[in-house]
């Protein structure tokens, strides 16, 4: 029963990667070669590619339910092979971020490549815009539940994220980073 069921989940993952392809074009690319699986999309996550945008998802990429991955006009997201986004992450870029291959996000990851504009107190803020900046998360790195990633963050390969951290800036050092904002408590 258990090989039934594998068989149905990975039928139904390539019509969603069909399905993708056909709405998207050349917007998503599935960058596939070697032994490893292709990259897959719960039939519950939500995929959204403006017509500028592009994401790119290598093998053994797994996008679990529920999470929602947004790119908007000129965005770019890069998600190397092996990655794992947990269920309820939101990845939202308007500028581009990179995921290094091996990487794991717990449940509700949040990752924003933008903040929005405030400063003019005649506007609301909705009409302000917003600033946006890269984000890079090496290789081999472990985000845990409810982490925030913002906008200009670098997180460097084999680093850890504790659960319920706020991440930003550019990190230089491997090691576990936890708290509000996030520190470096130990290197590895």
């Amino acid at each position: 029963m258990q090989k039934i069921k594998k068989i149905f989940k990975w039928s139904f993952n390539y019509v969603r990667l069909l399905l993708l392809k056909l709405e998207y074009g050349k917007r998503v690319k599935f960058d596939i070669n070697g032994s490893s699986h292709p990259p897959y999309i719960a039939w519950k996550a939500k995929i959204n590619i403006d017509k500028s945008a592009q994401l790119v998802l290598k093998n053994g990429v797994y996008i679990s339910s529920y999470c929602q991955i947004l790119l908007s006009k000129d965005a770019n997201i890069q998600i190397n092979n092996n990655v794992y986004i947990g269920e309820f992450s939101r990845v939202v870029c308007r500028n581009k971020i990179i995921f290094g291959a091996n990487t794991l996000l717990a449940n509700n990851v949040s990752v924003y490549d933008h903040d929005h504009c405030f400063g003019d107190l005649r506007k609301s803020i909705a009409d302000q815009g917003f600033i946006s900046g890269d984000i890079k998360i090496g290789d081999n790195c472990w985000l845990g539940t409810n982490v925030v990633v913002l906008r200009n963050t670098t997180i460097p390969k084999n680093s850890i994220v504790g659960a319920n951290a706020v991440i930003s800036g550019s990190n230089t050092v491997s090691g576990v980073c936890v708290g509000l904002p996030a520190k470096l408590k130990k290197k590895l």
